[in-house]
């Protein structure tokens, strides 16, 4: 005479796919929703044929769900043949067969520690979103440390929204002045964005802080996807190259070692992105 407790727990969690990059409505869509509160209609007879055709609309969202959060959405192959991440060799099927939808979700989900990183962020700029996004930065706006004026309540401000400055947003008293508590933020916010950490409010610094909340929330959503297709089997050691960034890690147990600068390729000829284990290495190679 009413759902059970799997079934609300399934609508909990298909409801939260956001905090994974997914779009909760191609899961929970408003006709599922409204199908459940009809085969339920407070002091109706339960009709067995909507019973059932509900139940496989749920369980059907919970495999959708579960092979979007297990493989990604997007099949790597689509994006032409610089992505090469190894196929995960795990089978879905079991993770379906444990009891309890929420334990189910986190066998499925990636586990390392970047892919729960991205999380937590993506969550605070969802949430910030909501609440009307950071503001921006002028074009023309250069400090030096004792420097006073209004503009650095906004650069104040900007910094704490992205987690960049911990002493919290600007006030009447001390919002205008940029101190060494204030460039360290901006350290942190270069060194997050691929930038020199020079410190400096520089034009690089302010068109990145300028970058809109709904494009950041679109790259977070992005390589959260990236980071489904890899098989996370076997990697208590591991090494990551950071393209962008012409690094590469030594990892273990998700634990940085030692990283060095490293040598990537050009436009014209481009370094694959791929997931693999290492077999030989190779000193001086003849190119």
């Amino acid at each position: 005479g009413s759902p059970n407790s799997d079934a609300r727990e399934l609508l909990n969690e298909l409801s939260e796919a956001r905090e994974h990059g997914l779009n909760p409505e191609h899961y929970v869509s408003d006709s599922l929703l409204i199908q459940f509160d009809d085969t339920y209609a407070y002091n109706q007879e339960i009709d067995v044929l909507e019973l059932i055709e509900l139940d496989v609309e749920l369980s059907t969202a919970f495999i959708k769900y579960s092979y979007a959060l297990h493989y990604g959405q997007v099949e790597e192959s689509e994006l032409g043949e610089q992505w090469i991440p190894s196929k995960k060799h795990v089978d879905l099927a079991p993770y379906l067969a444990v009891k309890g939808f929420k334990e189910a979700i986190r066998m499925i989900a990636p586990k390392n520690r970047a892919y729960r990183s991205l999380q937590k962020k993506l969550n605070s700029y969802l949430a910030l979103k909501d609440e009307g996004g950071w503001n921006n930065i002028p074009d023309s706006m250069r400090v030096t440390i004792g420097e006073s004026n209004e503009a650095i309540y906004l650069l104040r401000d900007r910094l704490y929204y992205s987690g960049d400055y911990n002493k919290g947003i600007g006030n009447a008293s001390r919002g205008f002045v940029f101190d060494n508590d204030l460039k360290s933020g901006i350290v942190n916010f270069q060194k997050r964005h691929g930038l020199k950490p020079s410190g400096l409010l520089n034009k690089e610094t302010i068109d990145a802080m300028n970058v809109p909340i709904e494009k950041r929330i679109d790259q977070i959503k992005i390589n959260l996807e990236r980071m489904k297709w890899i098989d996370e089997a076997g990697t208590d050691k591991s090494v990551v190259v950071n393209i962008p960034d012409f690094t590469l890690t030594l990892l273990k147990r998700e634990k940085e070692i030692r990283s060095f600068k490293v040598i990537v390729g050009k436009s014209s000829s481009k370094t694959p992105v791929l997931s693999d284990h290492i077999e030989f290495i190779t000193f001086s190679p003849s190119w």
